[in-house]
């Protein structure tokens, strides 16, 4: 899977013109400053993650997580958990034309 690292408001972000992963003020509050990335998901996606590893996952306390802005503690998270929330993330909003390029 190719992953770009840019910039999003001064702060890095993962994409390539698409954030599903970022450490950006505007959207965190500064939580890489507190060991925590921030993963885009889904609703459903972000309830699931949270109910299965509390002490890991939690919503972005603002509006942006009631819409599926995820707090990921990485001190926490193993290598392993990591790689697959990334990959979900990535597969809600990658191009079409990327999901079929790189299946599951």
């Amino acid at each position: 899977m190719f992953v770009k690292r840019e910039q999003s408001f001064g702060a890095a972000c993962f994409g390539r013109g698409l954030n599903f992963a970022q450490s950006s003020r505007h959207v965190t509050g500064g939580f890489a400053k507190q060991g925590f990335g921030v993963l885009l998901l889904t609703p459903e996606q972000q309830d699931g993650m949270v109910e299965d590893e509390p002490k890991i996952f939690s919503p972005v306390p603002n509006k942006w997580g009631c819409m599926g802005a995820t707090r990921v503690s990485l001190s926490k998270v193993c290598p392993d958990i990591l790689k697959a929330v990334l990959q979900t993330a990535w597969r809600r909003r990658a191009p079409k034309r990327l999901l079929t390029a790189f299946p599951k």
